[in-house]
């Protein structure tokens, strides 16, 4: 029988490791990247695909935007042909493009796609060229968030695809990133879907929301051109994939974003264009837009700042994804001038959205390596000296036919501000030579709060003794104030000639004497208060001040063990003597005494001793005759001992306490106090009470064993 268990045990082990074995052997079977399946699960195709045409033989030295579309269903949104006014070509090149979407309503269907059917994509796609060696490589860039119309659910892929020629091609051997080469009809691409555990991928979006994507190239540390993808939908830039083209061995041109009007690409009918565009979900599907309110702008990196494109299209080219019933119309922010792409639901007609001759644009050039362009409250960062912004002309629709600029550094300073007026077509170029002007001031107490006033309307406000600014040559006047007084307590001119400018502020205020006392604070005790962020102590009674006329905050210190009356307040210098008292008392914490087991009306007593905290003795005795009693007694380390009437005793009756800015409990038993033959146990000696236990062990053990015989 034994034997047959442990068999049985055997078999039992062999088969839960067979299943054990078979359950990995299928999960293994179902974590083969069957990429397609896992992503149209959340609605899409991780394939993107380009439009198809047949190659045909330019002679022309421009392109024409309407070669693959000229009417809808067709991918919507902003695209930069390298075509200007007049249908005259241009070209330029960046290291980084970045697509602005935001969207306050969304809804797309088209049942034809099944589970995808409520899906929509918006792409930004870009052309990334390179030479390595005596080759070109072009290569059509695409960063892509997928979104579900009907619950805001976003998430994001990429794809990679070979235009270096009409047949060329893409395999893993040539790129390394975090996605990998599949094919597609006769070619490959290359593609990566965001990690589900990055921040921001993968989730229900709240409307109205705001993505933006971009994507950056460059030359990486291993010497080979790279394609970073990024996306933010509110929790900050996440990159989600870095493709390097590591068979570029021999890199001649480094690689770039190009936007070309003069040229198709070698496949000989895509475009070297810059596009953001909403289309289907991928695969070459198209969607139907049900309703939309969609803002979108396209940007490049100028070498400064993010820029609009210069010269924009209502609708993209390169793309197979397409939407039916959107159109974009052009659309700026009044106040500020900011420019977008207004997608809404309805029919319309495919064109230009806007050329550079209906906008201003701004080149300002300056000496500050980095900070922010402020423009009627919209900002802009920069950096490397210069700044260059597209905006709708100021002349029109705006009430004061102007926009405010404001310049600041990355500390918040305002090194400039004007008032600028632009007009349609206008390119206004701005050198700033900036000098340093620094205001020394003496006299004014320290921490309160003085600030410059300049005729050019820019106020700079400190608690220190000097305030530093730059400002461009020019003539100007300053008057000087203190905080929460509205007549100057100095005045001035100065002017800038191509040099930097100091002025020394001597300040003779008159001033009044300000006596805060203390009160009920042992001698000696320090003491302090902060006053205008200045910390002021003392260790007598009295912290007297002299300062001149102002509205002054002002907090107490806290002091473990005391409380004062006043922790803060405000105080106002008004021509005359001011006096105000702090009052502190002793904070007292409760001790309660818990005495179980005694009778009622039994009285008793408690006896502490010790000392305070700051060195005050103490030695009380407090009486109860009830179970409990609650006393109050300051911070410190304290003996007691508890005494109780009528025969009893306590355990424990006596130790230590130690106050340290909370309350205590003790508890304590009362024990009836018995005598034997005038002996009480608390009297009896310890070794008659052990022969007395050694005796009464021996009689258990042997009537024990007399029972067990029986």
């Amino acid at each position: 029988m034994m034997i047959r268990v442990k068999r049985f045990k055997q078999i039992s082990i062999l088969l839960v490791i067979g299943i054990i074995l078979f359950s990995m052997a299928v999960t293994s079977s179902f974590m083969i990247p069957n990429i397609n399946q896992t992503y149209e699960s959340k609605g899409s195709n991780h394939s993107l695909n380009p439009v198809t045409s047949t190659q045909k033989d330019r002679t022309s030295f421009s392109v024409n935007p309407f070669e693959l579309y000229s009417k809808e269903p067709a991918p919507i949104g902003v695209a930069d042909f390298g075509i200007g006014p007049g249908n005259k070509p241009y070209e330029y090149s960046t290291n980084s493009f970045m697509g602005n979407i935001y969207v306050k309503s969304l809804s797309a269907y088209n049942n034809s796609i099944n589970q995808s059917q409520a899906w929509a994509s918006f792409q930004l796609n870009v052309n990334l060229v390179f030479k390595n060696g005596n080759t070109s490589y072009v290569y059509w860039i695409q960063n892509v968030a997928e979104v579900n119309t009907s619950d805001n659910y976003v998430g994001f892929v990429d794809n990679i695809w070979n235009f270096s020629s009409p047949s060329s091609s893409m395999n893993n051997s040539s790129v390394s990133g975090y996605g990998t080469v599949t094919s597609s009809g006769n070619s490959s691409y290359y593609y990566s879907i965001a990690n589900q555990s990055l921040t921001g991928n993968g989730i229900n979006l709240s409307a109205p929301y705001n993505i933006k994507l971009a994507v950056n190239t460059g030359v990486g540390s291993n010497g080979k051109p790279y394609v970073a993808f990024l996306y933010n939908d509110g929790y900050g830039w996440i990159l989600y994939d870095n493709v390097s083209f590591i068979f570029a061995k021999r890199l001649y041109i480094k690689p770039v974003f190009l936007v070309d009007g003069y040229n198709y690409e070698p496949t000989g009918y895509t475009f070297y264009d810059g596009e953001l565009i909403i289309g289907g979900p991928g695969n070459g599907t198209n969607t139907f837009d049900l309703r939309s309110e969609v803002f979108i702008n396209l940007l490049f990196w100028n070498g400064h700042n993010y820029q609009d494109v210069p010269n924009a299209y209502n609708f993209g080219s390169n793309t197979a994804e397409t939407v039916s019933n959107a159109i974009s119309g052009f659309y700026y922010t009044p106040s500020n001038g900011s420019i977008f792409s207004e997608i809404k639901n309805g029919s319309g007609n495919l064109g230009a959205l806007y050329y550079q001759t209906q906008l201003s644009t701004v080149n300002i050039t300056l000496p500050l390596s980095s900070g922010f362009l402020i423009v009627n409250g919209s900002r802009y960062n920069f950096v490397d000296h210069g700044i260059n912004i597209t905006l709708y002309p100021s002349s029109v629709n705006n009430k004061n036919g102007y926009y405010n600029f404001i310049l600041e550094n990355y500390n918040g300073t305002v090194e400039w501000e004007d008032n600028i007026s632009l007009y349609a077509g206008e390119h206004l170029s701005i050198r700033l030579n900036l000098f340093k002007v620094e205001f020394i001031e003496s006299g004014i107490p320290a921490g309160l709060q003085w600030y410059i006033h300049l005729s050019n309307g820019i106020n700079i406000t400190t608690y220190g003794s000097e305030i530093t600014l730059n400002l461009p040559n020019g003539s100007y006047n300053y008057s000087v104030y203190l905080e929460n007084e509205r007549s100057s307590i100095s005045q001035g001119s100065f002017s800038i000639q191509g040099k930097n400018v100091t002025i020394y502020l001597t300040v003779n205020l008159e001033k009044y004497s300000v006596d805060i006392q203390e009160n009920g604070l042992p001698t000696g005790m320090e003491w302090s208060i902060n006053l205008n962020s200045f910390n002021y102590n003392s260790t007598n009674s009295s912290i007297l001040l002299f300062l001149p006329n102002g509205i002054y905050n002002f907090t107490v210190a806290p002091i473990q063990g005391f409380r004062s009356d006043i922790t803060e307040g405000i105080f106002n210098v008004n021509n005359s003597y001011l006096s105000i008292m702090i009052n502190w008392t002793i904070v007292d914490y409760n001790i309660t005494v818990d005495v179980r087991g005694l009778q009622n009306g039994t009285g008793w007593y408690i006896t502490i001793n010790g000392s305070f905290f700051y060195g005050k003795d103490l030695n009380r005795t407090f009486y109860s005759n009830s179970s409990s009693i609650t006393i109050g007694i300051p911070n410190g380390s304290y003996s007691y001992s508890i005494q109780i009437s009528n025969g009893f005793i306590t355990s424990p009756k006596a130790g230590i306490i130690i106050i340290n800015g909370s309350n205590y409990y003790l508890s304590t038993t009362a024990i009836r106090n018995v005598n034997f033959s005038g002996y009480s146990l608390n009297s009896i000696p310890e070794n008659i009470i052990l022969l007395i236990g050694i005796i009464i062990i021996i009689a258990g053990t042997g009537i024990a064993y007399i029972l067990r015989k029986k």
